[in-house]
């Protein structure tokens, strides 16, 4: 017993975790908008859709507030691959549902899954990548600069940043870098 509430106060703690800058403000937000949604989606699956589309939603609702509150890679990760199989799963079981208004509001239900998958993923890369760069220079390793300098570190980051980032390694701590960072959406 004393296990499970352990991991219940991990999933849901009383304090959120306070993101490190403006993308993980962003990918707050964007979460929270998706827990409106699950809620919103599992009202019209109660109505409309039916049992099952509603508990699905019931459940990626609870766990996106659990992401919603810690923030923690593993569990963003996570409710991507719900959000996947989700979409998978919608789109193998689209047909059966015979009245219009029905497939109508499993099909906008699908569809606000990829879209939230969508701004998930992105603002999830954003934010990994902001914090990669934010942190002290000692603490990247060689293979993070040179994942810098092939812009596959959320590719996100300027030429110019990543030019930077190896000078200041070159030169040692007395150089801070500034922060660009391109947002394309």
């Amino acid at each position: 017993m004393e296990r499970l509430r352990r991991i219940f106060f991990a999933m849901y703690p009383s304090e959120k975790r306070q993101p490190k800058n403006e993308f993980g403000r962003a990918l707050r937000r964007t979460i929270l908008i998706c827990v409106i949604f699950h809620a919103i989606y599992f009202t019209i699956s109660l109505a409309f859709i039916g049992f099952l589309p509603m508990i699905a939603d019931l459940f990626l609702g609870c766990y996106a507030y659990s992401v919603y509150l810690t923030l923690q890679k593993t569990y963003i990760f996570f409710y991507q691959i719900l959000l996947g199989i989700a979409i998978a799963e919608g789109l193998w079981t689209l047909f059966p549902y015979n009245t219009t208004w029905s497939l109508l509001a499993y099909i906008t239900n699908i569809v606000f899954y990829m879209i939230a998958l969508f701004f998930v993923y992105m603002h999830n890369r954003r934010y990994r990548a902001s914090v990669l760069v934010e942190r002290k220079q000692h603490l990247l390793s060689k293979r993070d600069l040179e994942s810098v300098m092939r812009g596959t570190a959320g590719n996100m980051l300027t030429h110019q940043m990543s030019q930077e980032i190896l000078a200041q390694a070159a030169n040692g701590p007395s150089v801070k870098p500034s922060i660009n960072i391109n947002v394309r959406i």
